[in-house]
């Protein structure tokens, strides 16, 4: 039962990589990449991962939206505030 588990999970993860990855690439309408963007934390703005690879944002720093649908985002910047995460990179454009 553990084994099944385990790798229903693996295929998953998998699925959802691979996913966001395809999605991300697509010219989609800018509703689907805000609707893909809340229901996976910012990946769907995935084409800023070509431009600035290292930057820790999908979206710019400032705007309510942008820090809504980037979670991931703005939960790293959350841990920095904090102390949690240190060197923190991000892009010139999200400053």
């Amino acid at each position: 039962l553990h084994a099944s588990v385990v790798i229903g999970r693996a295929i998953q993860f998998h699925a959802t990589v691979y996913g966001i990855n395809v999605l991300g690439h697509l010219k989609t309408p800018i509703w689907a990449d805000h609707l893909i963007g809340l229901l996976t934390g910012g990946e769907a703005f995935h084409d800023h991962h070509h431009s600035q690879p290292t930057s820790a944002l999908h979206r710019p720093r400032k705007g309510v939206w942008n820090r809504i649908v980037d979670y991931n985002g703005t939960i790293l910047l959350a841990m920095e505030k904090i102390g949690w995460v240190r060197n923190l990179r991000i892009a010139p454009q999200f400053a």
